[in-house]
């Protein structure tokens, strides 16, 4: 998956949420949101030897990671603000708020900032790897952008 895809799902995909329902996103309505990511599709399906299927896990895996991401922000400036040297944050203190907890290669902003040189299928891979090791509920059940 190239960079500019990569950017275009994370762009869409953080934002804000009025109840259940995503209203806004990065400052577009959800229209906008959901034609950039029918947009990227098409890109998908047309400039791309690659079936629907083959890069259905690598795309969901990234909506996957945006949402966790998200989440993990939200909570992380006040969980940061209790941690003191003798308590420090703890995946266990993402887990009791009911939030993922991510490590840094583990979150889409990392994917995004990686070099053009590095492969992104192993990064993401890498990134559902670790979201697994500390996220023991979600074992092999995420997906993956490469074939293990």
């Amino acid at each position: 998956m190239d960079r500019r895809r990569l950017g275009i799902v994370q762009a869409g995909l953080t934002g804000r949420r009025r109840g259940e329902c995503w209203t806004t996103v990065d400052g577009r309505e959800l229209g906008a949101v959901r034609r950039a990511l029918w947009a990227a599709a098409d890109q998908l399906r047309a400039n791309s030897t690659l079936a629907a299927n083959e890069y259905r896990g690598p795309v969901l895996g990234l909506i996957f990671l945006a949402y966790a991401e998200y989440r993990f922000e939200q909570v992380r400036p006040e969980l940061e603000a209790r941690a003191t040297a003798r308590r420090p944050v703890t995946s266990d203190d993402y887990r009791a708020r009911s939030v993922l907890y991510l490590v840094e290669q583990a979150r889409l902003s990392y994917l995004v900032s990686l070099p053009e040189k590095e492969d992104l299928g192993t990064a993401v891979d890498t990134a559902m790897k670790l979201v697994e090791v500390h996220n023991a509920e979600l074992r092999d059940v995420l997906p993956r952008a490469t074939d293990d």
